[in-house]
Formats: C-alpha cells, structure tokens, sequence
C-alpha cells in the first residue's frame, strides 16, 4: 500500500487518476458514491461517456489542454448517475510531467453554484468533524513526508559535496 492510497480512499472529494487517452485509472469511493456507480463501471468505460452530450466537447478540449501541460481550476461539467440523472462538478486538475497522468479532484455543485457533497451523499453532517479530522491526518502525514523526503534530498547534495 502506497503512502498515498489511505488519504485517496477516505477523503470526502471525488477524486480520479485518468490517462490522457480518456480512460479513469483509479477512482476514490466518493467519486462512485456520487455518481451512484461501482468503482468497477467507472474504471471499464472511457470517461466521456459519462458526460453529458452538450459537455463532451469542452470536456475533451480540457483533457487535450492538460496533455499539453496545463492546469485546470474551476472547470464545470455534468457527469450521468447510474439513475439517469446528471450531476455538475466542479473540476480541479493537473496532468504529472512524470507519469504522463491526470489527477483530477471534483465536487458537485448545485444550481445555486455552491458545493453540495451532502445533498449527492459523498458526505453526510455526521461526517464533517471526521472529514476534517481526516483531513488534517493528511495534510500531517503530507507535510512528514515533504520533510522527510527533504531532509533526504539535503543528505544527498551533502553527501556529493563531500565526495572527492
């Protein structure tokens, strides 16, 4: 289990790892719960099909935008339910120079523009004080790996000045 595979399965967002070819590699259990499908489905069909007829074509412009390197903040799109309805998300993304892959958060969004993670059941108010308490447990364990990793990389430079 990767440092990161905890924080990716508890966290409230709907979160995705996506190639730039359209296809979801991973989803967290939120982002099936709200979109009221198994992880399984998500994973075996290309993204696009999941969005809405109207939204495909920004949608694809987006991921293109991404493989060049870009970054999105704020994009809105309409992902099907397994119900048959449709439900907008707000997107943040940025696609890994090193892996090539696309790392996406979204969250639904109401007609009113505001986030609405309750009203589609990725949280519920019983889970606020254990989301923020889950998230605070990663942004510690980010910021102990960011230290760690850094104290590693000055060990390094050290050691290769010290090098004859």
């Amino acid at each position: 289990m990767s440092h990161f595979d905890e924080p990716f399965d508890i966290m409230p967002d709907m979160l995705c790892v996506a190639t730039v070819s359209g296809a979801f590699e991973k989803v967290n259990p939120s982002f099936a719960r709200v979109l009221g499908r198994k992880v399984e489905e998500l994973l075996s069909m290309p993204l696009l099909e999941f969005v809405h007829e109207d939204d495909r074509a920004k949608t694809q412009a987006v991921i293109v935008d991404l493989a060049a390197g870009g970054k999105i903040v704020g994009f809105k799109n309409r992902y099907r339910r397994a119900d048959g309805s449709y439900v907008q998300l707000d997107w943040n993304a940025v696609m890994s120079p090193i892996t090539g892959k696309i790392f996406a958060t979204a969250r639904p969004i109401c007609e009113a523009g505001c986030n609405c993670a309750m009203a589609y059941g990725s949280m519920s108010p019983g889970d606020v004080p254990a989301t923020q308490e889950a998230t605070k447990a990663v942004l510690m364990h980010t910021r102990l790996v960011a230290e760690e990793t850094s104290k590693r990389l000055v060990a390094h430079d050290e050691g290769d000045l010290k090098a004859p």
